[in-house]
C-alpha cells in the first residue's frame, strides 16, 4: 500500500513538473518571437547582409532548443556554394531547423506570408514567395532567384509544394527546378525525418489534414524530446538533365536516404 502511494506520488510530481516545462516552453517561444520582431525592425535596416544571416541562425537555434528538439545531422554541404537546395517537407517546424544549420533563401506558397507574426518574420528573413497557380508569379520567382543565385546566395525549395507525414516523399513539381538548370547551379538535396527517442517515426511534428499551426506546436511541446534526422546527400549537376529528369532523380535519391 505504501509502495503504490509513493509510486502514485512520484508519478504525480513527474507529470507537474513536465506541466511547468512545457508552459516554460510556451513562454520562453513567444519571448523569441517577440525578440525576433524587435531585431527585425529596429535592427535589421543598419545591419550588414551577413550579421543578418547570423542573427537568423541564432534565432532558428534556439526556437529549435526551447521546443525540446534536438537535430541529428548527417553529412555536411560542400565549401563552395551557392547551392539549389531542395528537401522533403514535413511540418512548419522544419523551417527554423534549416534556418538553424543553413544559410539559404527560403522559397515558399504565398500563405505562409499571411500567417500572423510568422509570415511577417519570414519575409525579413528573406524568404521568396510564390503563388504556384500564377504562370507570371512563376516566372517572376525564377527571375529573382536567379538573381539571387548570381549574387552567391543559395536558395532552398520543398519541390513536394505540401507536407507529409515523413514516412514517405510526394511526387516532385518541376517547374522551379529549372532554375538549377539554367544556372547550371549545384542541386543540393536533404532528407528530413522526425523520429522519436527509440528512432522509430515520429508523426507529432507533421503540418498535415486540417491541423492548424497551434495543434502542431502544441503536440511538439508536449512530448518530452523531438529528434530531427537532417541528412545532408551529394550533390547533382542539373546539366545532364531536363527539369522533370532532375525532379524524379532527387526525389528518389531522398527516398533511399530514409532506408540508408
Amino acid at each position: 500500500m505504501v509502495k503504490k502511494s509513493l509510486r502514485k506520488s512520484t508519478l504525480n510530481n513527474a507529470n507537474q513538473t513536465f506541466c511547468l516545462i512545457q508552459l516554460l516552453r510556451y513562454f520562453a517561444l513567444v519571448v523569441l518571437v517577440f525578440y525576433g520582431l524587435l531585431v527585425i525592425v529596429g535592427l535589421f535596416p543598419f545591419l550588414t547582409h551577413n550579421r543578418r544571416w547570423s542573427i537568423v541562425s541564432s534565432w532558428a537555434r534556439r526556437v529549435v532548443a526551447v521546443l525540446g528538439v534536438r537535430v541529428l545531422v548527417y553529412g555536411k554541404p560542400p565549401e563552395n556554394g551557392p547551392f539549389f537546395t531542395v528537401c522533403n517537407h514535413i511540418s512548419w517546424l522544419d523551417i527554423p531547423i534549416v534556418h538553424s544549420f543553413l544559410r539559404v533563401n527560403f522559397i515558399a506558397k504565398a500563405d505562409v506570408r499571411r500567417w500572423p507574426i510568422i509570415g511577417f518574420l519570414a519575409s525579413r528573413a528573406g524568404t521568396v514567395f510564390i503563388e504556384r497557380r500564377r504562370v507570371r508569379d512563376l516566372k517572376n520567382v525564377g527571375k529573382v532567384l536567379e538573381n539571387l543565385i548570381l549574387s552567391g546566395e543559395s536558395v532552398f525549395l520543398f519541390p513536394e509544394g505540401t507536407t507529409s507525414r515523413g514516412d514517405d516523399v510526394l511526387p516532385f513539381r518541376s517547374s522551379l527546378l529549372q532554375v538549377a538548370v539554367n544556372s547550371n547551379i549545384a542541386v543540393l538535396p536533404v532528407s528530413i525525418r522526425y523520429l522519436t527517442e527509440n528512432h522509430t517515426m515520429n508523426y507529432k511534428p507533421a503540418y498535415v489534414a486540417n491541423d492548424s499551426f497551434f495543434d502542431t506546436l502544441s503536440r511538439i511541446v508536449a512530448s518530452p524530446k523531438t529528434f530531427v534526422e537532417l541528412k545532408v546527400l551529394e550533390t547533382v549537376n542539373p546539366s545532364n538533365f531536363n527539369r522533370r529528369a532532375l525532379a524524379t532523380l532527387l526525389r528518389e535519391r531522398i527516398q533511399s536516404s530514409f532506408s540508408a
